[in-house]
């Protein structure tokens, strides 16, 4: 249900969940506001996102605020190199907002737009829609945009759809969409997520620059420090120069799935794991260095992971990876990321 039209924000339930006693989502952003988990044996819900205390608090810039807590990131989620890239012999010119490169969509990206509710047809799902305009932040082509989020038992699934306007049909664009939600299984109860148990499903990662720009498009092996094909702790001392912060290693890499996606893997706390499935053919680790703190002792770096469900870095600019990203008039944009929560 819509619980207000002043705070725009929608609660989903969904009665064969035996955890999750409901999901709330607001407009802004298309932005995910809470997941909130009954554990069996506690007497209150936790919220497992890193997230604010009032709806009111999502609000512009969520990209340096939270740093994007929940949001819907795109039209290009993660880097492109220098914000360059060509289509059709056409060169375009993003901003930069990120050291030398373009980063989830821009300075005004998906993440800092209001988005409507399309549709709402049962309790547990709920589907928002934004118009992006051609040439809005630089990216070709006035595109239909869609966010599904819907609750089936204690699975949540994220859907993203999009397809270029009628006006556009002769041109081609770039989408790349992902939900950037941070979580952290013991409600905030632990500051840091480097006690959570972290396994994965691969054991390959694309190397990059100290700015986050692929090497190349080959993956490699992980090495120790990235490493969770065996599940262990996230907790990864380090003296790293380019990606250590407080004697702690900053996770903030892309890892490769199948091409048509498959199961990232499983983050376990406090007797509650959540396991993610995504179509998207990688996802980007980050144990949140950038997150700031909040009414002084909450939240902060290391507070939340995120798993960003998306394409590769940089793909427009990747012969082997481009046509990944390329979206054609008449064709679809489509991508799910399932999340299972249960408790041992």
């Amino acid at each position: 249900m819509v619980e207000s039209l002043a705070a725009k924000v929608v609660t989903l339930t969904e009665s064969k969940s035996k955890l999750i006693q409901s999901v709330i989502i607001g407009t802004f952003g298309a932005t995910m506001h809470s997941i909130n988990v009954l554990k069996p044996g506690d007497k209150e819900t936790r919220n497992i996102l890193v997230s604010y205390d009032t709806p009111e608090e999502f609000e512009a810039p969520l990209a340096s605020k939270g740093p994007y807590f929940g949001a819907t990131v795109g039209r290009y989620a993660n880097r492109i190199k220098e914000g360059k890239f060509s289509l059709n012999g056409q060169d375009y010119q993003l901003a930069i907002n990120n050291g030398n490169n373009a980063l989830h969509g821009g300075p005004t990206g998906f993440s800092e737009r209001e988005w409507t509710i399309f549709s709402q047809p049962q309790p547990n799902e709920v589907t928002f829609q934004y118009l992006s305009q051609d040439m809005e932040e630089g990216f070709p082509c006035a595109l239909d945009v869609r966010c599904t989020y819907k609750l089936e038992g204690d699975s949540l699934f994220v859907s993203h759809f999009a397809k270029i306007l009628p006006e556009d049909q002769q041109r081609e664009t770039i989408v790349n969409l992902t939900n950037h939600s941070y979580f952290n299984l013991s409600g905030g109860k632990d500051r840091t997520i480097l006690n959570h148990t972290l396994k994965l499903e691969t054991s390959h990662f694309i190397d990059v620059t100290p700015d986050l720009i692929p090497l190349s498009t080959i993956p490699h092996q992980t090495p120790p420090h990235l490493d969770f094909s065996t599940a262990r702790i996230i907790n990864t001392p380090s003296t790293d120069p380019t990606f250590s912060f407080e004697g702690q290693y900053l996770h903030d890499h892309c890892y490769v799935l199948p091409p048509s996606g498959g199961q990232i893997g499983t983050l376990s706390f406090d007797n509650l794991s959540l396991s993610i499935h995504t179509s998207a053919p990688s996802f980007h680790l980050y144990t949140g260095r950038w997150n700031p703190w909040y009414k002084e002792t909450r939240h902060g770096p290391f507070s939340g992971v995120a798993f960003e469900p998306e394409c590769y870095i940089d793909a427009v600019n990747r012969e082997e990876w481009r046509e990944l990203v390329v979206l054609k008039p008449g064709k679809e944009y489509r991508q799910e990321t399932r999340y299972l929560l249960s408790a041992e």
